[in-house]
Formats: C-alpha cells, structure tokens, sequence
C-alpha cells in the first residue's frame, strides 16, 4: 500500500524516503506542531500473536534513551496498520558521508567510535543486542552528532528467541559486520563490539577484514584471521592494531569485557602514538557532513527497490551451512542474500521489528536546482539546470564571434565590479573559475578546453570567495559573511545551502584541499594575525593563530597531504611566507612589493606566488625545491589581485581583472603566453 498524502495519527505523510521488504518509510510532518518525523509503516499483516511480539519489541526500543541512539517519538496502530514515528536524521549516515574505499583520520574515527560505543553501552547495560552494527546505521542528527539505528533485529540477552514461534532459529544481519557466534545464532553484546571492530578496520585502512560472497565472508569471520592492519597501513602504530585485533578476537571471551572498554582503549592508543591528538572520551564531536546534500520537501527521493539487500542484510541459518572453527571448510554452496526473498525463513517477530529497522534511512534527498543561500536565506538568482555538475550545464562552446558570444549579457555584471577572482581544478584539464558579480550573486566559468557560459549560482555574498576542490563533483567555496563569520558552501553533485563557521575576520578567504575529505581555510582576524581552521573527513577544527602582522587576506597552496604553504602581505607590503609539514616553521619574508593580497599555487614540489605590484603589473615568484627565484614581472596592469591554479605539471593559469574590471587570461606551459581576454 501507498500511503502518501494521507493521515497516520497526528502525522500526515508527505513522501516516500525508502522502501523495504517489511516497511515503506514516509517524511511526515505533524499535523500541529509542523516537526518532520520519519514514519515507518508495516507492509505485512499482523496476527496477534505478532503484535503482541511487535509491541514488545518496541517498547524496548523507545526505553532506549540516549543522545547518540536515533529515538522513537510514538507509536500507533491506524486501520490495523502498525506505525512506528521516529526521529528524522536528514543528513544521511556514515555509509554516504563515508563511502567504501575512504580512509578516515585517526580523530575522526575516535569521534565516531566513541559515539558510537556510548550508544551501545546503554543498550547493552539493559541486556539489549543490536545485530547490526556497520556505517549505514550510523545517522548524522541535526545537531551534527551520530545516532545509531535499525534495532531492528535487537534481541535482548535475557530472551534473545522466542520457543513458541518454530521459525525463531536464524539469525539475520549484515554478514560483513557479523561476529562469529552470531553466524551460529548467539549473538551477545561481544557482537556488537565485534562489528564496531570491523567498522573501525574498514575506517583505518579502507577496506574491510574480509571480502567475497557473503558465505565466504562468514566462513572467513569463523575461520580465517583478519589480515594484520600494519600490512595495509604502513606506519600504524602498533597498540592501536593490537586493539582493534583484540576486539576482533574470534572466541568473545578473548575481547574487551564491554564495548566502551573498547573504544577507551582505542582512545588511550591513539593519544600515545599521537601525542597532541588528545582526544578524550568526553570530548564532544562537532560533525559537518561533506557530501550529504540537504533535504528539501521538492526534491527528488532516493527509493531502493529493497532496502535490505541494499544493506546487505541477510539470512542464515545456524544449523548445516556455516562451519566450525575445527570444521573444514565445504564447497561454496547458494546462500540467501536477498531478504525479502527469504522472507518464509526469517521468524515473524523479526518480520515485524524489521520496521524499526528502517529507521536507517535517513535519506537526504538533492536540491532541486543549483541554489545557494545565505544565512538561511533563498538565493535571489537560480540557475535554470537543475542537478548538474558546474561547468557541465552547458556544452556548447562560446562562438568567436562577439554578437553570438552567450556571455554578453551579464558581461555588464561579471564586469560591472572590481572582484577578485577564485580559480581551482578537480581533473586535469580542467579549471573553474568563480567571481562575485556586481550583483553580489557568486558567478561560474567552466573550462574544459574551451571557455563555457557564465552561470549565476545565486546567493548574497559580501566579500569575495575562495573556492577549491578535493576531487571530481566536488567544491568548497568559501566567503567571509557581512558579520564577519566565515561563511561555507559546497557542491557535491547539488549545491548546499550557506552555513557559517562562526569566527570574527577582517579580511577574505584563502582555501586548499590538501587531500580528499581535507580543507584548509585562511582569514585575517581583527588582531591582524592570520587565522587557520581546518576540516578532515567531518570535523571543524577550532581557529588557531599563525601569528604575524598582515595588512591583506592571506593565500594557500599545498604540494602534498600534509604540507600547507601560507603567504600574507606584511606589514612592509612584501609578501611573507609559513610553511606547514608535520610542524609549523617561522615566517620568512620573500619581498616584493604588493598593495593586495597574494595568490599561489603549487606543482610537484615547485611554489609558485603571485603579486599585483604597485605598478599594477603581474609579478612572479617560484621555489624550485631548494632555491627561491626572483621576481619577474609579466606586465597586465591589474586592477584587483590575481587568481592562479595548476592542474598538471608545467602547467600553470593565471587570471586577473585589467582595465575596465575585464577578466583576462594567461598561462605557463613550458612557456608564457600573452594575456587573452575572457
């Protein structure tokens, strides 16, 4: 049954979020108070005896009080079809933030693994077994904290099956996460630790413990010891493998004698192999969320046609198919993989509970069209292509011809200001390049071997933005906001809405990805010491002082993970330099004479800045690895200072704006070549 549109308690139901085997889950708003709330909605006929099951189970699940568990706010039976309402998480989970493949700084981890271990301590004090922990049932509230979910299959340690019901004999859950005794069907709180560990392996190196089919996963789980972490990452320390290998342990009397030991002792690991790390179990995590689009109500719904096997949810049975630890191992046999089409062999009370178990879907959908926002505010200006990578929009190339060139009716607002503009690349031979225009709305170029049409993307900014990439389908743009905050946005395929990062700066942005999930932000603060924050896989870092004395906004380059290089204009108008690689090195002074702020750009161990001197010229000024050479000057009498990026060796581009606030082009490629206008 559909049920959108139509009333379940105080809820109305206004679109589908997912679908499943057992439940459909709705967004529902309600119909007093206006507050969002995911609804899940059984699918299946209920006998008595199963509601009975059902309510008890729930109950259960709506005892569990605790900020990093996703909470059930009510339950009800409308029309003989059972309901249960659940908090809303609209910003996705860990599995979407954090695809397969990811590697996950060590602080990162340790934030997420000790939310996460708080949530099953409680459960587990109340002898509660969740089954299912991994990524995907991890959830990202509203207030940037996780929220585990999907106690779906929970089994309580004092009744973990039901005798009366003959169907009660298998096990379910998601084979990569599975402990071996769950695999037998005696699942207990050591699982859920077991899981935890695995999520943490799969974090540290990538990949998890084991890979192949489900039943060679789990005969590998029973069997075959996870392989050694330090093979995969080189370097790690070895009290943090040796506790993560622990937990993995196969006998569960071997493990930490509770899941918060667990994460305790991971946590005491990783402040001993990295001494200024320490975080502590009661640091609070501040998460931002870099590839979840925002939710809104016209968005299109991400609707699997089965949620479980999505999440690789599956069956099994403890008797005949799986080995032992002294059992050879037999040949590879069929396996039920898909849930839904097992659902004769799935015991009824799990049938029913597996509603809850959706509670996993937080499901974000994309914004409609390319739209930013200030403070929360609509964008005055839209762009006319919805859902479209930047500077794919359009296609064709601009004509040479003046009266055919797309480009010239908003050349007046591309024109019409002084703005510096931002220049960055996410592939090779590829550049994009974003100004604030005299309407004060952010604008974007494309060039992918040939210029493409300008694109309003909205927005009120008011100063000028720093934009930069990490990967393909991926940009940061930030902006210092008319309160002097630091204001960010974000394209991950749909543009995200404006958030401020708070801060009080007197100047512009400087930004640089200096790896995937990494950024590093520059301002002035109003003590006119340069400001650096920074962002790794979903955590801010608070501002922390670089020192100095600049009378400009700062610039950023970096040549590798782990290397930052900072320029300002000092206070004797020479530009200055501090170089990040594993520890801060004092300023050094390079000289010149600029009346704006640098810009810089890096390739393959070469630094490469740029000035408008105070003869309005282009100057240069490069580090070969070794050796600062002098400046140069290449002419192109600028009006605001330069934007430069680099998206190959020996290539690099530099734009700027001259005469009649005209953006112009030039570029290094063995050679310098001569300004061209845009």
């Amino acid at each position: 049954m559909e049920h959108i549109e139509t009333k379940l308690g105080n809820y109305q139901l206004t679109r589908l979020l997912g679908r499943g085997g057992f439940a459909n889950v709705y967004l529902g708003e309600h119909i007093y108070l206006k507050t969002p709330a995911a609804i899940k909605v059984l699918q299946v006929q209920l006998d008595e005896h199963a509601l009975e099951k059902f309510l008890a189970e729930a109950r259960i699940i709506a005892h569990l009080q605790h900020p990093n568990i996703v909470p059930v706010l009510e339950f009800g039976i409308e029309h003989d079809t059972p309901y249960l309402v659940i908090a809303y998480a609209p910003h996705g989970s860990l599995s979407e933030l954090h695809p397969r493949g990811a590697t996950l700084p060590y602080e990162t981890i340790l934030r997420y693994i000790q939310q996460m271990a708080a949530a099953l301590q409680h459960a587990h004090e109340r002898k509660i077994v969740h089954r299912d922990v991994k990524p995907g049932n991890m959830l990202v509230g509203n207030n940037r904290s996780l929220m585990l979910s999907d106690f779906g299959i929970a089994i309580t340690e004092d009744n973990p099956s039901l005798p009366d019901d003959p169907r009660e004999t298998g096990t379910i859950g998601t084979v990569t996460y599975m402990a071996p005794e769950q695999l037998h069907g005696q699942a207990t709180t050591a699982s859920d630790q077991y899981a935890l560990a695995v999520v943490a392996y799969e974090w540290l190196c990538g990949m998890p413990p084991f890979d192949g089919t489900p039943l060679d996963i789990a005969r590998q789980h029973i069997q075959v010891a996870p392989p050694p972490l330090h093979e995969k990452v080189p370097g790690i320390s070895a009290e943090i493998e040796r506790v993560v290998m622990r937990a993995l342990a196969k006998n569960p009397q071997e493990r930490f004698a509770s899941v918060q030991e667990f994460a305790d002792a991971l946590t005491s690991a990783t402040n001993a192999a990295r001494p200024g790390l320490l975080i502590h179990s009661s640091q609070p995590s501040i998460l931002r969320p870099a590839s979840i689009s925002a939710a809104r109500t016209s968005a299109p719904v991400f609707q699997p046609t089965d949620y479980h096997a999505a999440t690789e949810l599956v069956s099994f049975s403890p008797t005949g198919d799986l080995p032992s630890n002294d059992t050879p191992i037999p040949p590879a046999s069929p396996l039920p993989v898909r849930l839904s089409a097992a659902l004769q062999h799935i015991p009824r009370r799990k049938v029913v509970i597996g509603l809850s178990g959706l509670a996993g879907v937080g499901v974000v959908a994309g914004l409609g069209a390319l739209t930013l926002h200030h403070n929360g505010k609509p964008a005055v200006t839209n762009s006319s292509h919805p859902k479209s990578r930047p500077g794919t929009i359009a296609k064709t190339q601009p004509s040479p011809s003046a009266t055919a060139n797309p480009d010239q009716n908003v050349l007046p607002i591309i024109n019409g200001i002084a703005s510096r503009p931002t220049l960055t690349t996410n592939a090779a031979g590829t550049l994009d390049l974003f100004v604030r225009g005299a309407d004060n709305a952010l604008w974007h170029k494309h060039y992918d071997g040939a210029w493409h049409p300008w694109e309003s993307l909205g927005g009120q900014l008011a100063g000028e933005p720093a934009a930069t990439s990490w990967g393909a389908d991926r940009f940061d743009v930030f902006a210092k906001g008319a309160d002097n905050t630091l204001q960010h946005t974000w394209f991950d395929g749909t543009w995200h809405p404006w958030e401020s990062l708070g801060g009080n700066y007197t100047s512009d942005a400087a930004a640089v990805s200096t790896a995937p999930n990494a950024l590093d932000v520059c301002l002035r603060g109003t003590d006119n010491a340069t400001w650096h924050t920074w962002f790794y896989n979903g955590a801010w870092q608070p501002p922390a002082s670089l020192g100095g004395g600049c009378l400009s906004g700062p610039a950023l380059s970096t040549w590798g993970p782990n290397r930052l290089d900072v320029y300002v204009r000092g206070g004797d108008s020479g530009v200055w330099h501090r170089a990040y690689d594993g520890s801060w090195h004092d300023w050094e002074p390079l000289q010149g004479s600029t009346v704006v702020e640098p810009a810089a750009c890096s390739w393959s161990g070469r630094l490469d800045v740029f000035i408008r001197g105070s003869d309005t010229n282009l100057w240069h000024k490069w580090f070969d690895g070794t050796t600062w050479h002098s400046w140069e000057s290449f002419g192109g009498s600028l009006v605001a200072a330069p934007a430069v990026a680099s998206w190959v060796p020996n290539r690099i581009d530099v734009i700027g704006r001259g005469y009649g606030n005209a953006l112009q082009h030039t570029w290094f490629d063995g050679g310098w070549h001569g300004w061209q206008q845009l």
